[in-house]
Formats: structure tokens, sequence, C-alpha cells
């Protein structure tokens, strides 16, 4: 009986010679002494294959070899002004990317991996700062939001341009703040906005200049210091 993952490789004897099996099931000669029968186990390999769904880029290599429960690498190149779409397609369990690296979960099967590519946006806002959530009756602690290209690059000679944060309340939107980028960035101090009183899971944040816009989220979670004494308004955040 193999272990999980594993499968037996050969079946043999010393006095008694196995004569026939396959599987699990063997059978040895006649047995006319003590004797011994050695069993070996190897384990097994599975096929991982990678395609492109569409076009646009590629993936790397085409097909591999992987012992059980071992990762498929793949070299993924998205073309010029593409990115990939995660999660990935296809059957095998999913993995983590890191820069042009696509490493799968753990093989236990022959599967397949399906890359597809999308479009980039063209230029807009990006958090490089993402905000933290926020105790219930504090404010939002430092955030970056820069101005960047189709490439995500930042527009670094930008330096005139405003940016606003803003989330929704009572049906509105509600400014938190206006700041001038400093070489394509614009940052937010921590402390700076108004209070966030209403607990909330994936609180929008939206950040405009001009036609550009980029998003992001927050909780307000409960903790800190519920303070009312200022920031007091009809509309609470």
């Amino acid at each position: 009986t193999p272990s999980t993952g594993y499968h037996v490789a050969s079946v043999s004897g010393d006095v008694c010679t196995v004569t026939q099996g396959s599987g699990t099931t063997w059978t040895s000669s006649a047995i006319t002494a003590n004797c011994a029968i050695t069993a070996t186990f190897a384990i097994n390999a599975y096929t991982v294959t990678a395609t492109v769904s569409g076009a646009n880029g590629t993936i790397a290599p085409a097909s591999q070899s992987v012992n059980y429960a071992g990762a498929a690498s793949f070299t993924v190149t998205p073309a010029v002004g593409y990115h990939l779409v995660l999660p990935m397609g296809g059957t095998c369990s999913q993995g983590t990317l890191n820069g042009s690296s696509y490493a799968t979960g753990p093989v236990t099967a022959d599967c397949a991996v399906v890359a597809s590519f999308a479009a980039n946006p063209p230029d807009h806002l990006a958090f490089v700062t993402a905000p933290a959530d926020v105790f219930q009756g504090d404010r939002l602690g430092a955030v970056q939001v820069a101005i960047v290209d189709v490439d995500g690059n930042v527009i670094t000679t930008d330096s005139a341009s405003q940016v606003t944060l803003a989330t929704t309340a009572c049906s509105s939107s509600v400014t938190l703040g206006q700041v001038t980028v400093n070489q394509g960035i614009a940052t937010f101090p921590a402390g700076t906005t108004k209070r966030f009183y209403t607990l909330a899971n994936g609180k929008p944040l939206a950040a405009t200049s001009g036609s550009h816009a980029g998003t992001a989220a927050i909780n307000v979670v409960t903790g800190g210091e519920l303070l009312f004494a200022n920031d007091f308004e009809t509309c609470r955040l």
C-alpha cells in the first residue's frame, strides 16, 4: 500500500520470486522456504500544462512535470500595455504571483494553467500608500495617491494637479481633503480628515483629479476613542 502521492515502483523477492502483479496486488511463486519480499515506492509525477486565453501575453514553459504536492513555476510576460488577470484560470490550485513568476498551489493530479491578459487602464490614480482600517471615532491615517500612466509608472513631471479624496455618506459624496501633487504624488497626512463614526466594511474612498480617478476601501472598526465633541455634523461619516 503506497502512501498518498506515491505508487509501487517494483516488488521483488529473494528465495521466493514475484511472478505477477500490478497496482497493490502481487503474487509470489510457490513458497518452499523462509523468504522475503521487498516493495519499492516512488513519488507520483504529474503533468502541468500552460496556455494563454486570447492573446496579449505569454506564459512559459508550455508543459512541465511536477512531483506530488510540488508547485509548477511559470514565467508570465504581458504585452506592453497589458497585465495578467488574477485569479489564474485552469484546473490547478491557485498559487502566487511574484513579479513575472507565477507558482501554482500544490499539484496532486495532472492539471492546467490558463493565463489571461487585459489592457491596462489609461492614465489614472493609484493608492501607493493604501489607507489602513480606521477605529470608530478616528481620522484616516496617512494616504498617498499617485498619478500613473498606462503601465503604472508615476508621472513625476506633474507637480500641479490637485487630488481630491472623498467618501460617500448620507447618499452623497463628502470631501475628506484636497492636496496638490508633488512629482506626481499627493500625500494626505494622518489625522487631517473628518472623523469616521459609522461602523462599515469596505467603505469606499474615491480619489479624483480632473478626469483621472482611483478607488480604495477601508473598514471602520470598533476601538479607539469614540468622540463627539468636535466634527459633529448632521451627517455622520
